[in-house]
């Protein structure tokens, strides 16, 4: 399954900044994500990140990752969702057993290969 993280709103420095924190807040948690980068800025070393990519994540390890972004957006207080397939779910305030069920939904939808993580200002 391949997990792509965005803000819902266009890149600037700022959701930049932050995909870059959660990223290195992923990767303590042994989750390895790979920055989408924008081209270069004139004067500017490095492109804005536009999103993170993450290849071949198990469905052992969803469970991992939801949590961890949760947790990061409400530190940061961003309302975070999951889209797979058709079926949307908000991690906001997101427990464990939650977190399982949102699992289940995805391991029942077949179709679902990728997941869409967006990241909105609360």
């Amino acid at each position: 399954m391949d997990v792509r993280i965005q803000f819902e709103e266009a890149p600037t420095d700022e959701t930049s900044g932050c995909l870059a924190d959660l990223e290195e807040w992923l990767r303590e948690s042994e989750i390895v994500a790979k920055p989408d980068r924008s081209a270069p800025r004139p004067g500017v070393k490095g492109g804005l990140i536009l999103g993170l990519a993450i290849a071949g994540v198990a469905l052992s390890a969803i469970r991992v990752l939801i949590s961890a972004i949760a947790t990061w957006g409400s530190k940061r207080n961003y309302s975070i969702s999951f889209k797979s397939g058709d079926t949307t779910f908000s991690a906001n305030n997101l427990t464990a057993k939650q977190a399982r069920a949102v699992v289940d939904v995805m391991k029942d939808n077949a179709t679902a290969s990728n997941i869409l993580i967006l990241i909105s200002r609360r």
